[in-house]
């Protein structure tokens, strides 16, 4: 049986973050990475056309200001996916919005940006085109009572999660912004990680699929057209 991908290539920039300090409020092990680390970007690409570009974020504002702009020209991301990990969710979070000021705790290096405000030039706030409501129902259909689920929010957290989204965003200020920030829980074991991993690749498909023109997109239960 052969089958007949899809004609578009899309290419997804996923990013992770590296450990926080020790300390009373560090992790040794940054769940956002180690989930990142173990999605299948093989199966992605052979099932969807893509290709999976990975990458570790220390927690520094300072590495976000200087290298976030080269990752957007060097990769050319038609999908940006950040995934951070928060002590206050339960489930998926995947966040609708980012503001450019109040960015008051300071990261692995005690640095805060110069007056709390996002280096990148762009409004106070700015929304993902995602239709993030919408994916998170498709990601919650058939699920089982013990999974995660995903939910949506409009709290970034004032870290460098929400730093980083919205200078993801300022990227694409004069196009379709096709960036989004994913907070997963805090975990520490393995099988929870793997968990993590299969939720993110879940919702990369999700996305991905609403980001191709209609005539493109199948059914969500269907990704090929099959023929004998």
């Amino acid at each position: 049986m052969n089958f007949i991908p899809y004609m578009d290539h899309k290419t997804v920039l996923v990013t992770g973050f590296l450990p926080f300090k020790s300390g009373e409020n560090g992790i040794s092990i940054n769940p956002s990475l180690e989930a990142v680390k173990l999605m299948d970007t093989s199966r992605l690409k052979d099932r969807l056309n893509i290709t999976v570009i990975r990458e570790a974020v220390p927690v520094e504002y300072e590495y976000i200001d200087a290298n976030m702009h080269r990752m957007w020209g060097q990769y050319k991301p038609d999908l940006t996916i950040h995934v951070g990990v928060s002590n206050r969710v339960e489930e998926f979070t995947l966040e609708k919005q980012a503001n450019r000021t109040t960015y008051i705790f300071p990261d692995n290096c005690d640095c805060v940006p110069y007056r709390h405000e996002n280096r990148s030039y762009g409004p106070d706030c700015l929304a993902t085109d995602l239709q993030v409501d919408r994916i998170c129902e498709t990601f919650n259909k058939g699920l089982n009572k013990l999974s995660l689920q995903a939910i949506s929010s409009n709290e970034g957290g004032k870290f460098v999660c929400e730093y980083i989204y919205y200078t993801s965003l300022c990227e694409q200020l004069n196009r379709s912004k096709t960036s989004l920030l994913i907070h997963v829980p805090m975990m520490e074991a393995e099988k929870e990680f793997r968990e993590l991993a299969e939720g993110l690749e879940r919702l990369v498909e999700i996305c991905v699929e609403q980001i191709r023109p209609k005539s493109q997109t199948p059914e969500m239960s269907t990704y090929y057209e099959y023929i004998l």
